[in-house]
């Protein structure tokens, strides 16, 4: 057998040079807190370092907190979570204090009782990494900053700056985060007024930023400088309105953040806003039996009841034979209710009303033998997971389920209603995506009443107490085309010149007062509101929203910090944002050669 060997080129040697191994910059973060600085303020006259910062920085001047209390909003820079993950919602983080807006007792401490802190969390890596905290004595240096390695506590923002600047000249290899409170400028607000155009604010406000030039180049001039990549963030925790701060208003809740890196190329983010109202309750000692457990709500809750009558004859199908429902809704936190656990912390209902054109529809009692059935239409809360559409013509009631619902998160939800011959077409979109489409056996003929909207709890009720915001109520007397829906739920307000606007019936989205106003501005059709209602600003959800157009928030900075010093962050964490900057490493992630 013969056989063959295939011969391969023998190249002479190349003997290369060894190339110098690479290696990554020592990664530190500068977190420089200013108290009370509000963010639209700042950008009416931004001062010379913070304005020579803003060309290599991601910044927003409208960025927001849930609530405008010091230890709050402090909780939710040090944590990465929102109020209603870290429970404190006062202004101090002394669990003996008590706060007379904090009904349920919902302060707590910095420490295991409040939330892990991003010194606690900077320790626990596994690798040697530590911290430093620097700010004026009192709460948040004996509560929240006694977690860091190094604690500087003085009596002065110019002996925080001195010794800030001392901590950064001295950081060694091993120090990698450094965490500065400024409060000045919120004294200055306290004093006189939250506005640029006031001497003492104002002056305030250029004091600090030069006290930022000081830190910053003390952070150049160390010796160590070219081997390390910094990140710097500047933020305010809360604004304030007039002289005072601590309640919802948007002044108070507005903050200021950048994040600085010499490479970083400039971004400025900025949304519309979102008024909202929490819905919630019951009826005023009224007493529900549901599985031989009963309750009774000792007030009114909080819903929105229109007129009723011929006013509202725009809202019902019989007449307009085309309705678009429209809103956006979040169920956020279950109401707390002591010894009624059947009916609080739960997202799960049965058929409860969302909003309805049907006030006596449903189970009044407790069976469905009590059931009243009036002509009319209602919007539900039905299960864990879904919405539904209810439609009765005062003899039988026809339901659809509408899945894709999410608790904790705003979403969009709009149904529409068609006539189609002796039955009712429906449809529903919930972020933007079909959910259900249905011919209902029901004649939108037999659907007209006199009962007014309501927007939130109405007669109908079957385990579970609604708690839920909800906004930007809109009807429509057309039943809006796929294309239509996600058109109309990206913009905040119509413009007049808009091809829909005069299908536009009325749209709900800012109270004032006891009213939650008709934006069509019809005052006759304006909704009366029970209970206590307290309206909140939030950045207006939309569909055409992209995770890195929303201006930064204070629960963002935390995951910055952990993924610039490179930590893995766990789920049970429990943080409310994201890190967002690794969509940036084509602008700075460089490798230098030692």
């Amino acid at each position: 057998m013969a056989s063959s060997c295939r011969k391969f080129p023998d190249p002479p040697l190349v003997f290369e040079e060894e190339p110098e191994l690479a290696f990554q910059k020592d990664r530190k973060v500068l977190l420089v807190v200013v108290e009370g600085l509000n963010g639209i303020e700042l950008e009416k006259d931004t001062p010379p370092t913070i304005k020579s910062m803003l060309a290599n920085s991601k910044y927003t001047f409208n960025g927001l907190s849930d609530g405008s209390k010091d230890a709050l909003t402090w909780s939710n820079i040090l944590s990465g979570q929102w109020s209603d993950v870290h429970n404190v919602h006062g202004n101090s983080f002394d669990p003996e204090d008590i706060d007379d807006d904090d009904i349920h007792d919902h302060e707590g401490t910095g420490g295991a009782e409040g939330f892990v802190s991003i010194f606690q969390r900077v320790n626990e890596v596994g690798r040697k990494m530590t911290s430093a905290a620097i700010g004026n004595k009192g709460d948040l240096t004996d509560y929240a900053f006694k977690y860091a390695d190094k604690l500087v506590e003085v009596d002065s923002d110019q002996k925080v700056k001195d010794s800030t600047v001392n901590v950064i000249k001295s950081m060694d290899a091993h120090a990698s985060l450094a965490v500065v409170q400024f409060s000045d400028v919120r004294k200055a607000g306290l004093a006189n007024a939250f506005n640029m155009s006031n001497a003492s604010y104002k002056a305030a406000v250029d004091k600090t930023d030069g006290y930022v030039k000081e830190l910053l180049d003390a952070v150049k001039g160390r010796s160590t400088y070219d081997k390390e990549d910094w990140l710097v963030i500047i933020t305010s925790n809360h604004g304030g309105i007039e002289n005072k701060y601590g309640s919802d208003s948007f002044e108070e809740l507005n903050t200021f953040t950048l994040y600085y890196h010499p490479l970083f190329k400039t971004q400025k983010t900025s949304a519309d806003l979102m008024n909202y109202l929490r819905f919630h309750g019951w009826y005023a000692n009224e007493t529900i039996t549901t599985n031989s457990k009963s309750i009774s709500y000792p007030e009114t809750g909080v819903h929105a009841v229109s007129t009723g009558g011929a006013e509202d004859d725009i809202y019902n199908l019989a007449k307009t034979g085309e309705l678009t429902i429209e809103f956006k809704i979040n169920f956020y936190k279950p109401l707390e209710l002591p010894n009624f656990s059947a009916y609080v912390n739960t997202y799960s209902f049965w058929y409860q009303n969302i909003l309805s054109k049907d006030k006596e529809g449903g189970w009044v009692g407790a069976t469905v033998a009590s059931a009243v059935q009036t002509p009319g239409w209602s919007v539900n809360a039905y299960s864990s997971d879904s919405y539904g559409i209810t439609l009765q013509d005062g003899k039988t009631t026809k339901s659809v389920r509408i899945p894709g619902r999410k608790n904790q998160t705003w979403q969009h939800v709009a149904i529409t209603l068609k006539k189609s011959g002796e039955k009712t077409m429906m449809m529903a979109f919930v972020d933007g995506i079909k959910q259900a489409q249905e011919e209902m056996e029901v004649n939108v003929a037999d659907l007209d009443n006199i009962e007014p909207i309501i927007l939130g709890f109405s007669r109908r009720f079957q385990y579970g107490l609604l708690d839920f915001y909800m906004t930007d109520v809109r009807f429509w007397n057309k039943a809006l085309a796929d294309s239509e829906v996600s058109q109309v739920a990206c913009l905040a307000d119509l413009p007049n010149n808009h091809a829909l606007n005069g299908n536009l019936i009325s749209a709900f989205r800012k109270s004032d007062g006891n009213k939650l106003k008709d934006a069509k501005g019809n005052a006759a059709r304006d909704l009366s509101l029970t209970g206590t209602p307290v309206q909140k600003t939030a950045f207006n959800y939309t569909l055409c929203s992209s995770g890195n157009a929303l201006p930064y928030s204070l629960v963002d900075i935390a995951p910055q910090i952990y993924y610039w010093l490179d930590m893995p962050i766990a789920d049970s964490w429990l943080l409310s944002s994201k890190p967002f900057l690794n969509n940036y490493e084509v602008e700075f992630m460089q490798e230098q050669t030692k």
